[in-house]
């Protein structure tokens, strides 16, 4: 079984913060990246799909064939030639999406003065969105990491039997901040680095969870390379796509409204990876909108195909019963992807498809 690990990071004023390094320990430095480039890391499952947010909350992503976090999948063949002569292949394709998921979730909250009432109403919601979790999975980690040097401010890492989790995980947030504060993605990639033995978040990147990058800002991200650059760092970390998604309560894109930029850097992450994205000019912190997130902490939305379908072949069902809406096919990904309706734990999917002999 494969685990979550969920990042949330919120953001907020713009400041030049282009002469100020971070220390990755690898050498590497994003200022000196391309930064259109499209996420390239290896997945060991397939990579994720999905589709992004606008100014209301989105469907989420995770999930894959095979190793993939969606639950182990099974498979079989069969063929028939058509009438050109060519074989083509009848693929089944099932998965169960597991019970008791792993999940790690990372959030960051923009420090910014601006924020302060941002970071009251994540408060306010900090025992819904634990309960929330809980109804999908028991085996959670969280952890706030505000500072720049990614260190956790929780105390630690967050699970049910630790102490007093709900009022730690409330300081944490209108806690830390830094030179990057409006850097979301600089602080939580620092924050995914900072998991090895030794090191300040050590044992918080679990092999088998779902990692859940969440982030709130009121500003476009401040970070010196693209998004891009940041979200392949911490696929690499993590070791698969598959088990890395972003959320975001950010600016509404790519306007903006009149207390927020637009969240420039944290949609593109979001729409990247299948997360959740709620605009922040809303009166977001509302109990479906936390439920939301941590739905998406837990369940996968994404389950990578073997093999690529000829797309008008299609056909999903969902515990026995076919459903011809609420899933697309993402092309890019190779991965049925569902927005809304989302298999809950303890659902089968199986996936019917046809492929040519030559694929």
């Amino acid at each position: 079984m494969r685990s979550l690990l969920l990042v949330l990071m919120v953001i907020g004023c713009d400041d030049d913060k282009s002469s100020v390094d971070v220390d990755w320990g690898d050498g590497s430095n994003p200022s000196a990246e391309d930064s259109g480039a499209p996420i390239t890391a290896e997945t060991d499952g397939g990579s994720s799909g999905g589709s992004g947010g606008d100014s209301d909350a989105t469907g989420t992503d995770g999930g894959g064939s095979g190793e993939g976090s969606g639950g182990g999948s099974g498979g079989s063949t069969t063929g028939s030639t058509d009438d050109t002569g060519v074989l083509d292949s009848t693929n089944v394709e099932t998965w169960e999406v597991p019970s008791n998921p792993p999940t790690d979730i990372l959030f960051y909250i923009d420090q910014s003065c601006s924020m302060e009432d941002d970071q009251a109403r994540l408060a306010a919601q900090a025992t819904t969105f634990i309960d929330s979790i809980e109804t999908h999975s028991d085996d959670w980690q969280i952890i706030v990491s505000n500072e720049d040097n990614g260190c956790n401010q929780t105390g630690g890492i967050l699970t049910p039997s630790s102490e007093d989790y709900v009022s730690r995980f409330q300081s944490a947030i209108s806690a830390g901040g830094g030179w990057w504060t409006e850097a979301g993605l600089t602080v939580t990639s620092q924050a995914v680095e900072m998991t090895d033995a030794g090191e300040c978040n050590h044992s918080f990147l679990r092999d088998d969870s779902m990692l859940h990058i969440i982030m709130i800002s009121d500003e476009s991200d401040q970070s010196t390379s693209s998004w891009n650059w940041y979200a392949d760092k911490i696929i690499m970390k993590k070791g698969s796509s598959e088990r890395v998604k972003f959320s975001a309560i950010a600016g509404d894109y790519p306007d903006g409204c009149a207390t927020a930029e637009p969240g420039e850097g944290y949609y593109q992450a979001v729409e990247a990876t299948g997360g959740v994205y709620l605009s922040i000019c809303s009166d977001w912190a509302t109990p479906d909108n936390i439920a939301q997130l941590a739905e998406a902490s837990a369940l996968p939305t994404t389950y990578a195909l073997s093999r690529t379908p000829i797309e008008d072949t299609i056909r999903v069902w969902l515990n026995g019963a076919e459903r011809t809406d609420n899933w697309t096919y993402d092309a890019e990904d190779n991965a049925i992807v569902f927005a809304v309706h989302i298999p809950s734990t303890g659902d089968s999917i199986r996936v019917e498809y046809s492929t040519m002999d030559s694929e």
